[in-house]
């Protein structure tokens, strides 16, 4: 299958099999390895992230990193990596909590990165976040309705307590702009499977999680990494009619998270402490694409009952077997040295999350971006049921999920606030909104139905 011109050049190859045997062979630590992870790419069972695409041309780098929270004694030496790492296509999530004028050093980092030339590629975007019992909360959350200029940063507040009037002003905030999002800092410390003891003691080692990356999939320690990859539920390989077939699925849970693993001591990353915590900590991040395609396909309603049934048969095993298939890989290869003096004993500290998955979904053609609905069908999906969805996948997801309750132009301020409120009692982890229009250059525009044309708060783009 011939690519086009656009995907020819990001992922320098001509046809798909190319691009499908040249990762296999450059990963695939044996031969019989780079036969599976073939098959597994080229049935489109599995697509890896975009950097990884890149084995056997480029380095294989990870999708993004966190650095230790930023503030004024430190900014000259995260500046210098964060620039090292940018000029590689490294998206950063940063905490400015600890800053005295996080503001300013959000300014000073944005313009750094906008001053990068990196030719025809793309830059990475990147996660600014702050808790919300900062002094200067206040002006954090405005500061992107008060300037155009801090484009390349997502912006988000952790959230601590629920104070009203704190949550008003992100409301309004992002009434105007989309920034900022919320994360529950409580939530995102959450390991799956870690009793109590086990967090204490692998917090003992690295702290606490501060900030989430670019996209909000993954919430890290300080100075870890993540390499990204999804099994795509549109492959029909996985439906007959609509009954799901669990073998496939389950065999391909099992040879991708293999896949990730083996990527973890591939990895090039251009920084010493991010390469000494990614052995540290192994975190993979195995996620779910093309599924609103896949309802598509077996003519079940994005949101339906039917819908939220299938993503319990789905996420139970996608949970189930893509930790069993870590705990089989510590068994044989040992588990991740962070792991040692817990019970948890399995290779990777984190397993799944869900990606945005923007170049891959283009990649093998689908028109759902990770748990996103279609475009062009969004406009009629409430908003309640973007959250139900999100709620309904985070059960089975380690990390969390980036996805956007994508509102009507004439949503108000209260019904962003409602969408916080919702949020929390759901006990998501982190959410972001966009309503359509407010930025005047956004590239997609969809007829939606005004608040005159359906019920407060009931629809969404």
């Amino acid at each position: 299958m011939e690519l086009s011109k656009i995907i020819q050049s990001r992922y320098k190859t001509k046809t798909y099999e190319e691009l499908a045997q040249r990762v296999s062979n450059f990963v695939g630590q044996t031969v019989d390895d780079k036969k599976i992870y073939e098959e597994l790419i080229l049935r489109k069972r599995f697509i890896p992230a975009g950097n990884t695409l890149l084995a056997g041309i480029n380095p294989i780098r990870p999708n993004c990193v966190i650095f230790e929270s930023i503030n004024e004694n430190n900014y000259d030496e995260l500046s210098k990596r964060a620039e090292n790492l940018w000029r590689n296509r490294i998206g950063i999530g940063f905490d400015f909590s600890n800053a005295n004028d996080p503001v300013l050093i959000l300014k000073r980092l944005s313009k750094l990165n906008a001053s990068i030339d990196l030719g025809h590629r793309p830059q990475r975007g990147n996660m600014g976040v702050l808790r919300d019992d900062h002094p200067k909360i206040k002006e954090f959350i405005k500061c992107k309705s008060q300037t155009n200029k801090i484009y390349n940063f997502n912006l988000s507040i952790a959230i601590t307590k629920y104070d009203n009037e704190i949550m008003k002003m992100i409301s309004e905030s992002a009434h105007i702009t989309g920034d900022p999002g919320i994360i529950f800092l409580n939530k995102v410390q959450e390991i799956t499977g870690a009793t109590k003891k086990d967090l204490k003691i692998i917090q003992n080692i690295i702290g606490k999680i501060e900030t989430v990356v670019p996209c909000g999939e993954q919430s890290m320690f300080a100075n870890e990494s993540c390499n990204l990859g999804s099994i795509n539920l549109a492959c029909p390989d996985y439906w007959n009619d609509k009954t799901f077939l669990e073998t496939i699925f389950i065999d391909s849970v099992r040879k991708s998270v293999r896949f990730l693993d083996d990527v973890i001591d591939l990895c090039q990353i251009p920084d010493e402490k991010i390469r000494e915590q990614n052995l540290n900590t192994r975190r993979i991040g195995l996620g779910i694409m093309g599924w609103a395609d896949a309802l598509k396909n077996i003519n079940v309603k994005y949101g339906s009952e039917e819908s939220f049934q299938l993503v319990d048969i789905v996420g139970k095993l996608f949970k189930q077997y893509s930790h069993d298939e870590s705990e089989n890989l510590g068994k044989i290869k040992g588990i991740a040295p962070i792991l040692k003096n817990t019970s948890l004993k399995r290779r990777n500290i984190q397993i799944t999350c869900i990606a945005p998955t923007g170049g891959i979904t283009i990649l093998v053609g689908n028109k759902g971006f990770g748990i996103e609905p279609l475009f062009t069908e969004a406009g009629d999906i409430p908003i309640q049921t973007h959250l139900d969805m999100q709620s309904k996948w985070q059960k089975y997801v380690d990390n969390c999920i980036s996805k956007t309750v994508n509102m009507p132009n004439s949503s108000s301020v209260e019904d962003i606030l409602e969408v916080w409120k919702i949020s929390q009692e759901k006990q998501l982890k982190s959410v972001t909104i966009y309503r359509d229009g407010s930025h005047s250059d956004q590239p997609l525009q969809v007829g939606i139905k005004t608040k005159t044309d359906c019920p407060k708060g009931n629809c969404s783009l």
